[in-house]
């Protein structure tokens, strides 16, 4: 079962749509939806699709949302939400997707992010995410996009985010990392684009870097 977005739908998301046990993807894109997001969508236990993006959503992401063992894609970008990431999202064991940027998300980048074995995209970029990046982010070996730009995050750059050889995109620009660009990063073949600008860091390029069509040290 699947609901696509309304063009003229205007309001808050209906608790209602909680009761739907059977829906798999819900679409409300560019609604002009405006509130919380309904903790009810919770029951949503065959969801494998959530796409709630530029909309102007305000309040934190529900505790809930955590339990949907078969969600696949989480697009909440580009809303007016706040808040930390829940630790119930440790549960998304399914998760491929996780789209959070352009909104005011606090609070570090929970560990936990690092376990999740399907995790393929993680954008959080324009938040107030701050610490350092979790350790051993690319363990899972399916990470293939990150882009954290304009947070205020910090630290080292990490050197382990291409160990599983699926990294492509690389975007840790306008925060406040220091030290050395990793040589590994330099060895990693998949990597197809990487900006690094606008931090701390210093030393030389890794050579392997150089040979990208975009990179940007800084």
């Amino acid at each position: 079962m699947y609901i696509g977005y309304f063009n003229t739908y205007d309001g808050g998301i209906p608790p209602e749509f909680g009761a739907l046990t059977a829906l798999e993807k819900l679409d409300l894109g560019s609604c002009n939806l405006t509130g919380p997001i309904p903790p009810e969508l919770g029951n949503l236990e065959l969801l494998n699709s959530l796409f709630l993006q530029f909309n102007n959503l305000t309040g934190s992401i529900p505790d809930e949302l955590g339990g949907l063992p078969s969600l696949k894609s989480l697009d909440l970008s580009v809303n007016e939400l706040s808040g930390e990431i829940p630790e119930t999202f440790a549960g998304l064991q399914s998760l491929t997707l996780l789209n959070l940027f352009r909104n005011h998300f606090r609070g570090s980048i929970p560990s936990f992010i690092a376990d999740l074995p399907n995790l393929e995209v993680l954008q959080i970029w324009e938040n107030n995410f701050t610490m350092e990046l979790p350790a051993n982010l690319g363990r899972s070996g399916r990470l293939k996009k990150l882009d954290v730009t304009t947070n205020r995050l910090t630290g080292l750059v990490p050197s382990d985010l291409c160990e599983g050889g699926k990294l492509e995109i690389f975007v840790l620009m306008d925060n406040g990392f220091f030290g050395p660009i990793p040589d590994k990063l330099g060895e990693c073949k998949s990597l197809q684009h990487v900006r690094l600008g606008d931090n701390f860091l210093n030393g030389s390029i890794p050579a392997g870097l150089l040979d990208l069509p975009a990179v940007a040290g800084g």
